[in-house]
């Protein structure tokens, strides 16, 4: 399996962790080498933040936790763990006429020491 056919995790995908954050990495290098195995979870409670409705701004609460592992990548020395990950939150959202718009404070509370974390997550999304 190519590296760019496996799973990576992490960024919007799990908030708390940098864009392929988690998973197996290349211990010399420090580059992500992706997964074949991953479980993901998120469990968020929005709610108004007091401004007038027509703005849809909504405040939220969350907690994303997972795992991702088993690499075919074939280098020296891969560090992968299938240990649980976790990180809570808070953040909030603005439905723009441009399509979603929220920003995402996230603190890792289960991590492994090669995983790459990240304070802030901002993510612009589209409407369909």
């Amino acid at each position: 399996m190519l590296i760019s056919n496996s799973y990576q995790l992490g960024g919007n995908t799990f908030r708390g962790f940098e864009s392929s954050g988690i998973g197996p990495r290349d211990a010399v290098s420090g580059d992500s080498l992706g997964g074949k195995k991953y479980a993901i979870g998120t469990l968020q409670v929005s709610f108004p933040v007091g401004l007038p409705e027509e703005y849809q701004v909504r405040g939220h609460v969350f907690t994303d936790f997972g795992t991702l592992t088993d690499t075919d990548a074939n280098v020296g020395t891969i560090q992968d763990s299938a240990a649980l990950r976790l990180s809570a939150g808070a953040g909030i959202l603005w439905k723009s006429p441009f399509g979603p718009i929220a920003i995402d404070v996230a603190v890792p509370i289960l991590k492994q020491d090669f995983d790459l974390t990240q304070l802030i997550n901002f993510s612009v999304g589209t409407n369909f």
